[in-house]
């Protein structure tokens, strides 16, 4: 009830604002002219990145930061939400986020597999291409670059996923201060504080700092999480730029984990008996710096190098045991963009990368134990290694002034080594596995009118596991070396805009060989099994369209079509792939003023789904509502607040995946995860 009268009483504000701006006296325009900074060489504009998306002959979509500022933005998966053909769902309910494109990792409920992340173009992925979506910061982006399959050749990236580029803010694009603060049910608390000055014609320095705190509406779902974000730039004479980017962050995330579907239904903000036993987490430290050095060539081309440093500690007690890790990353890259005479745009360039983790488990933990947080001796411990070169080369070739033809492809060679040793009985095991591919791309663009493309191509993806995935398991020394997943992917789709709307529209064709998948595993609670099916296919369509309906009323809608299925497989015949709903969609409609006032209905929709690659338990349907308003007072001053699930449906917003329920939905670890319950939030930004 407090909730409600607080978001009651902010909306009443907010109206009162609004009328009073629509009342005052509008002024003659004072134009003030002065000097202004030079864009940043590193950080493309919003069109630059809207002209570069708009020449990818396959699914695209750019998101402005300030759509989703308007309201909470509690995760990645709040930036996203808008994004057709992708998933991304909170796991519990915090910061880690169920992310995929096309069914990339798509039994993989924590971490991302088969999707290049990128900030401003450096890869932000591990060297075995993992990523850990608890890591990104939605809050410090100007805006997002979504390639959605093997569309992000010009990137090196030949994945089943595509790609995720974040375009960071700099001092050359926002300057002065920025202070933002949201306040929400279950004692959600989050801030962002930047500061962004050009210092001189030369230099420029940006800062963020971000912190969320929050019990969770789950038991065993608190959150306190810090990262710092700076980047500073210099431009010199010659007209080139450089960039550091600093990231340090502090991570501490409780895990309530997964329930059986009884559970669900009695109290779905209960944790999981055996993750709240040992006070399950996934908590990180993570220590990043990037270099980036951009040089301007001629006829409007560019040479961008890069070089990254991670390092991640990595604390994570789960139900069977605790695990810990320390982990470094580094990847070198070089990219050319060049246009040649008046019909050819060449990209062409190389990516590096090599990591190394040690880790540690303590097996004598909680359940084992049977004390919480009683550590016992480590009893295993392991060392994984990972290579990667990646080489690649595109050409967009100018037919005429409607059709252009764009060939590429790119060469991988990754390496992965792996070795485990059991303290207790000395038993040691070690593996390692060079994979290697080319992954050609054939695609057109046809635009007979300004406003409406035409595409078709045809690709093929190259993944080698990830480094868990390979790691040598002693408790199961049947299992064998994990194959390279390839995929051979046909697009055809339209984009452009209509009236007042812009749309975009995507249907592809995907044929996988030995798709890595991932199960919990039967025997031990909260762990997992990972393999290579056989033949499988991935088919579907995106559909996304925003704009004015009438001159009062915007609408944004995204909608994902999923067909994944077995391919006449020995053991699942044509069974579905289960944890991702075949129907998903996002929809906001608001209606706004002259003032700045907007309001407007959120609408989220999943059909059901299997959870097991049998096909006998499925995650229900449903229709979640919520309502979303902001103000913006005058440039520096915005209100919003928000209200999620009104009508406080239990639901699983999302699922792990086993190999055979039996039919029994109360069978195995538990599968199902809550959404959020009725939830309200509330928050304010400054710019100064």
């Amino acid at each position: 009830m407090r909730n409600i009268k607080l978001v009651a009483s902010v909306a009443a504000v907010m109206l009162a604002l609004s009328a009073q701006a629509e009342n005052e006296v509008e002024l003659s325009e004072i134009l003030v002219e002065g000097d202004q900074a030079k864009p940043s060489l590193t950080t493309p504009s919003i069109e630059a990145s809207q002209e570069k998306l708009d020449a990818v002959p396959g699914g695209t979509t750019l998101i402005d930061a300030e759509q989703f500022r308007n309201g909470a933005v509690r995760d990645i998966a709040d930036s996203l939400r808008l994004t057709p053909g992708v998933y991304a769902q909170s796991r519990f309910g915090s910061d880690e986020t169920r992310l995929s494109i096309r069914g990339s990792g798509i039994s993989l409920t924590f971490n991302t597999r088969g999707i290049r992340l990128l900030r401003d173009g450096l890869p932000l992925n591990e060297a075995d291409g993992n990523f850990r979506p608890q890591l990104l910061e939605p809050l410090v982006a100007q805006h997002i670059e979504v390639y959605r399959g093997a569309n992000a050749l010009e990137f090196g990236a030949a994945t089943l996923g595509g790609a995720i580029n974040i375009v960071s803010p700099n001092a050359r694009t926002i300057e002065g201060f920025t202070q933002r603060l949201e306040l929400g049910s279950d004692d959600y608390r989050r801030f962002q504080l930047t500061h962004g000055k050009v210092i001189d014609d030369h230099w420029d320095v940006y800062g963020s700092l971000t912190g969320i705190t929050q019990n969770g509406f789950r038991d065993n779902a608190e959150q306190d999480t810090l990262r710092f974000y700076a980047n500073a730039g210099y431009q010199w004479d010659s007209g080139s730029e450089t960039r550091i980017h600093l990231d340090i962050q502090d991570n501490n995330l409780e895990l309530p984990g997964s329930l059986t579907r009884d559970q669900l239904e009695a109290d779905p903000s209960q944790a999981n008996p055996g993750s709240e036993l040992v006070n399950s987490q996934r908590d990180f430290d993570l220590y990043r710096i990037s270099a980036q050095h951009s040089v301007p060539l001629a006829n409007g081309g560019k040479a961008d190098f890069g070089l990254s440093f991670q390092h991640l500690d990595f604390f994570h007690p789960l139900r069977f045991a605790l695990l810990l890790s320390d982990q470094n990353d580094t990847t070198a890259s070089a990219r050319v963009e060049q246009p040649i005479g008046e019909h050819h745009n060449l990209i062409y360039g190389a990516l590096a990368s090599w990591g190394e983790s040690n880790d540690a488990r303590s097996s004598n933990f909680g359940l084992a134990a049977g004390v919480p947080f009683n550590q016992g001796p480590i009893t295993e411990r392991g060392d994984s290694r990972s290579y990667g070169l990646e080489l690649f080369v595109q050409d967009t070739i100018n037919i005429n002034d409607t059709v252009d033809v764009i060939v590429g492809t790119q060469a991988v060679f990754a390496r992965r080594e792996s070795s485990e040793l059991d303290l207790r009985s000395s038993a040691f095991g070690e593996r390692e596995e060079n994979y290697a591919g080319l992954s050609p791309r054939l695609g057109l663009i046809w635009a007979p009118t300004e406003n409406a493309q035409y595409f078709t191509n045809l690709s093929r993806s190259f993944e080698a596991p990830t480094a868990s995935a390979f790691a040598v398991d002693l408790d199961n020394t049947t299992e064998g070396i994990l194959d390279e997943q390839i995929a051979t992917t046909f697009e055809v789709g339209t984009r452009g805009t209509l009236r007042n709307m812009n749309y975009e529209l995507a249907l592809y064709y995907s044929n996988i060989e030995d798709e890595i998948l991932t199960v919990e595993n039967p025997l031990q609670d909260g762990d997992t099994i990972t393999s290579n099916a056989d033949d499988t296919v991935h088919k579907g369509a995106e559909f996304g369209v925003s704009g004015a309906l009438t001159p009062w009323l915007n609408m944004a809608l995204a909608y994902t079509y999923n067909n994944f299925k077995f391919d006449n497989d020995n053991l699942f015949g044509s069974n579905e792939l289960p944890s991702i709903p075949r129907n998903f969609a996002n929809a906001e409609f608001t209606f706004h003023n002259q003032s700045g006032f907007n309001i407007g209905p959120t609408i989220q929709y999943a059909d059901s789904h299997y959870v097991d690659f049998s096909n006998t338990v499925g995650n229900d349907a449903y229709v979640i509502y919520g309502l979303k308003a902001s103000y913006q007072i005058n440039d520096q001053f915005k209100v919003f607040l928000e209200a999620r699930n009104l009508e406080d449906e239990t639901f699983a917003s999302n699922t792990s995946t086993a190999a055979n329920l039996n039919g029994d939905a109360n069978g195995g670890n538990g599968l199902f995860n809550p959404g959020i319950d009725r939830s309200f939030f509330t928050g304010i930004e400054i710019k100064l």
